[in-house]
């Protein structure tokens, strides 16, 4: 269910961030005592072979960027990367790992997690990687600078975060859900009223925001199409014993379902939660998660936590070529039709509705 891919999601702290060898020499504080990360030279940037995908960032359908394990000349490095179209990937910067357990140089806990947001220009950015903490870029990955996380606060552990038009958007560990204008590093919060920490899950879209939260009184989606600056509450019958809400975005709420354990199903809705439709019965096995793969209401089906199965909107099913990960795999949708799936090693594309997919990340994978 979705609390337990929360319990995976963005965690983001602040840190210092140091780069390979003498990139990593930190040089000029260019605002609010940011130390900037030197570009890295051409020949270092050549040394290293696309690796495993940590964490990625689609910012359409023909534009993704990852961050990737793997360097020659750096062992505990990470890479980032952009493909753009059908051209194949471009090293933009290496990021060098600091020692688990050690100070991050601010004075606070490191933390361990890695997540990647890009903005639509391709220009900013922001970043959180193992013992790192979060950082931000203004030129397209080519220098990172820290960025303080809202109100100095030490402890808030990021839950997660998403781009939403001009903004970033964070949830922090306490519950409290903030913005950050694109190119800018003062934070404003926008918290829902009564939310708590009952968030569990952010997801973001060119369209808006949404909130999915758990709390003893029950499950609520919570919608934004101004930023942040109101919140509209979705009620719903499938939020109940027998529904789950597993996603919800502005265009798309999905739920798994089950009836005292002989069957179960998916559900979508396209209109905020006020009509469903419902996916075939699966009388085997468990549905283990369900994602939106466009704005058309077909969903993907996780079941027994290996096989991933098409629900188109008018009900037919197929099985599709990829497998669940161990720790779980990733859709997000971009647009009405191009959706990215993760399955923590390689990443695919399909740009027609999940009905077929290409592995965009390389084959052979390293580290």
């Amino acid at each position: 269910m979705s609390w337990l891919r929360g319990l995976v999601s963005l965690l983001l702290a602040l840190g210092l961030f140091a780069a390979c060898d003498s990139a990593g020499d930190s040089k000029g504080k260019p605002e609010s005592g940011a130390t900037t990360v030197r570009p890295e030279s051409v020949d270092k940037l050549a040394d290293s072979p696309f690796g495993k995908v940590l964490t990625w960032s689609a910012t359409g359908p023909n534009v993704v960027w990852a961050v990737t394990t793997a360097t020659k000349s750096c062992k505990f490095c990470a890479a980032l990367w952009k493909k753009q179209g059908d051209a194949g990937w471009r090293r933009v910067h290496t990021f060098a790992e600091v020692k688990r357990g050690q100070d991050d140089g601010y004075g606070y806990t490191p933390v361990d997690h890695e997540s990647l947001a890009m903005s639509a220009d391709g220009k900013h950015g922001l970043f959180q990687w193992e013992t790192s903490g979060l950082m931000r870029t203004t030129d397209g990955g080519r220098t990172w600078a820290h960025l303080p996380a809202p109100k100095g606060d030490h402890d808030a552990k990021a839950f997660g975060f998403g781009v939403h038009k001009n903004w970033f958007v964070m949830v922090d560990g306490r519950g409290r859900v903030w913005r950050t204008a694109v190119g800018q590093v003062a934070w404003e919060e926008i918290t829902p009223d009564g939310v708590g920490r009952g968030i569990d899950e952010l997801r973001s879209s060119q369209a808006g925001l949404a909130l999915t939260v758990v709390t003893p009184r029950g499950e609520s989606v919570l919608l934004s199409t101004d930023a942040g600056g109101s919140w509209q509450t979705v009620s719903s019958d499938r939020m109940s014993e027998q529904c789950m809400v597993e996603h919800a975005s502005v265009e798309v709420l999905v739920s798994s379902c089950e009836r005292y354990g002989k069957a179960s199903w998916s559900e979508a809705s396209t209109d905020g939660g006020k009509t469903w439709k419902r996916g075939p019965d699966f009388k085997y096995g468990t549905i283990s998660g369900v994602f939106p793969v466009g704005q058309s209401g077909s969903v993907v089906v996780e079941r027994n936590l290996s096989t991933l199965v098409l629900v188109r909107e008018d009900g037919t099913s197929k099985e599709l070529p990829m497998r669940t990960a161990p720790s779980g795999g990733e859709f997000r949708a971009v647009g009405r039709n191009a959706v990215f799936y993760s399955d923590d090693v390689n990443l695919f594309r399909s740009r027609d509705g999940a009905e077929t997919w290409e592995q965009i990340s390389p084959d052979r994978v390293t580290g």
